[in-house]
């Protein structure tokens, strides 16, 4: 899932509307999720399996996260999709006035 920039990056790097200059970059990192834990070290390589049944990108769901309701139909979408967090579903589910989960 995409991560979502904060105040706290202004903080350590400056100006105060860091987190926004990062957003409209559409370049804000995103989190991984480990389904085994295991060793890994320089140089390993990270290699991706899968796409899933989504083909909702990271900069998409990022997008939706500043957007909003202004896209409700893809919000509708995205609270049904396992591989984000219950945090960013619950998000969503809260724009479109559905109980969390």
């Amino acid at each position: 899932q995409p991560r979502y920039p904060c105040f706290k990056i202004s903080q350590k790097h400056g100006p105060a509307d860091l987190p926004a200059q990062v957003l409209d970059t559409g370049y804000s990192g995103f989190y991984l999720r480990v389904l085994r834990e295991g060793m890994i070290s320089t140089g390993d390589a990270i290699v991706k399996k899968e796409n899933g049944d989504s083909h909702a990108s990271v900069a998409h769901v990022l997008h939706l996260m500043q957007v909003g309701l202004q896209e409700e139909a893809a919000l509708a979408e995205l609270v049904e999709l396992e591989a984000l967090s219950a945090v960013v579903r619950n998000k969503f589910r809260k724009q479109l006035g559905m109980p969390e989960i």
